[in-house]
């Protein structure tokens, strides 16, 4: 909700919290790296999702790879 209002240091600091309770949750690392590529500040975002996608097992990159083929998300 707070990033959806802008408000991108309290959303930040709210997944951050999340984080250090779970820091492997993987909802929060997904969207801190939202909020940081929404801040502007690209290089903490790709760290930040580059963590997520570590903890991602590869059926889950498998599923999400075909869930977004056949929704035509991927750049051909």
């Amino acid at each position: 909700a707070l990033r959806m209002k802008k408000d991108y240091a309290g959303a930040a600091a709210a997944y951050g919290e999340i984080l250090k309770g779970d820091a492997r949750n993987q909802k929060a690392l997904l969207e801190l790296g939202r909020t940081q590529q929404e801040q502007g500040d690209r290089t903490a975002a790709l760290a930040t999702l580059v963590e997520r996608y570590n903890l991602t097992s590869p059926v889950q990159r498998l599923t999400a790879a075909l869930t977004a083929t056949a929704a035509g998300q991927v750049a051909r």
